[in-house]
């Protein structure tokens, strides 16, 4: 629900987004009025590698160029097969996938956004012992496994959500809606839009190599807790860097010129793995 909801607060398509997607949807035959909204794909577990990145006999689009210019989801992600999921890798980084054929070589589009979803562990079968700490955790980390650090390392936010508890399903009304939601991402992407103007970058998210501590500044303070966090942690590069720009965009949402301490500690809070490790 919460992955579908997602799309209601994305900005409305520009033209050149809706061309793109329009040319990839003709090629499909699958041109209809849907073709011309912001993409959400959401293939089944048991999907192939070759129905996810694309290719064939006649080469087609996979899913992730389907998903171009909006959503990928992936529900129980853990459950879809590892080389399924390692494929992922080069258009995360990338944008695109390179499919490679006797034919020749053929580049796609593939600039989606990914959302995965999974439960802690694979069932819940043994219930004479549900309560035995040791073991859950021990279930929890076989099976996070699954998920390879190279993986982990492309994705920005990974974040636990809680079991709900009954006072909160009867609440009728959270003040922080749909639409403040979308008016700070709305104003956000501005931001970023008049920062990059002279760039090859459009977002945060896309900023690489060392041009993240060139554009994403930070404090002495900020700098020293940075460091305290790389020294102390098994972070690689790339995942350090995610952090500097995911704080860079909590401040674009609060409309914040600097990158501050707090924006610093809550992108922490968003690269924890399943075992409450930051990394």
């Amino acid at each position: 629900m919460l992955a579908k909801a997602l799309i209601s607060i994305l900005p409305t398509l520009s033209q050149e987004e809706l061309i793109e997607i329009a040319k990839i949807y003709s090629a499909c035959g699958l041109i209809t009025k849907a073709a011309f909204n912001r993409p959400f794909r959401a293939p089944h577990h048991s999907t192939t590698k070759l129905a996810l990145i694309g290719g064939g006999k006649e080469i087609k689009p996979g899913e992730i160029t389907l998903a171009h210019n909006g959503v990928l989801f992936l529900d129980e992600i853990l459950e879809f097969k590892k080389d399924v999921l390692e494929s992922l890798r080069e258009p995360l980084e990338e944008k695109y996938i390179n499919i490679n054929r006797l034919s020749g070589n053929h580049k796609m589009p593939a600039d989606f956004l990914l959302i995965g979803a999974f439960n802690p562990i694979d069932n819940n079968d043994d219930k004479d012992i549900s309560d035995d700490k040791y073991y859950f955790n021990t279930r929890i980390r076989k099976y996070s496994r699954k998920f390879s650090s190279a993986l982990l390392d492309r994705i920005d936010i990974l974040n636990y959500v809680p079991r709900l508890n009954y006072d909160e399903i009867k609440k009728e009304k959270d003040s922080y809606d749909s639409k403040v939601m979308k008016e700070n991402v709305l104003r956000a992407r501005e931001t970023q839009k008049e920062r990059f103007k002279n760039t090859s970058y459009k977002y945060n998210s896309e900023i690489r190599g060392k041009d993240v501590f060139e554009i994403c500044r930070v404090s002495e303070k900020c700098s020293e807790i940075l460091k305290h966090y790389y020294n102390t942690s098994n972070v690689s590069l790339r995942g350090y860097g995610k952090v500097i720009k995911l704080s860079r965009t909590i401040a674009d949402i609060e409309n914040k010129d600097e990158i501050s301490e707090g924006h610093i500690l809550e992108a922490f809070s968003y690269r924890k793995n399943i075992n409450g490790e930051i990394i």
